[in-house]
């Protein structure tokens, strides 16, 4: 991977996807960054939340203490994942792209 920061944002389709599918993707590139290094905040091991609402507070809270955030295959069909990306590029914080690694 070709990403120079040290801690990595996952951001993702979460919602309506296959829950063990939609893990295992972000636990698989979870653990390419961890073995280059990296330390990542991956959103799929946040507690349970009351609502999308929540979990957007808490991952947009971690957006802003992350040097970068890496958009994973299929971000462009979840809300959440649209609006950290505007998020992210609004304060500055680099974005990279699965689909470019």
């Amino acid at each position: 991977m070709n990403i120079k920061e040290l801690v990595v944002y996952l951001s993702g389709a979460i919602s309506g996807r296959n829950d063990v599918d939609a893990a295992r993707h972000f636990a698989s590139v979870e653990t390419l960054l961890e073995r280059a290094g990296k330390i990542v905040f991956n959103p799929m091991y946040t507690e349970p939340k009351e609502s999308w609402e929540e979990y957007m507070r808490e991952g947009l809270a971690a957006i802003v203490d992350s040097d970068c955030v890496l958009m994973l295959s299929g971000w462009e069909k979840s809300r959440g994942a649209a609006f950290e990306r505007i998020v992210a590029f609004e304060l500055g914080i680099p974005i990279y792209y699965e689909k470019d690694m």
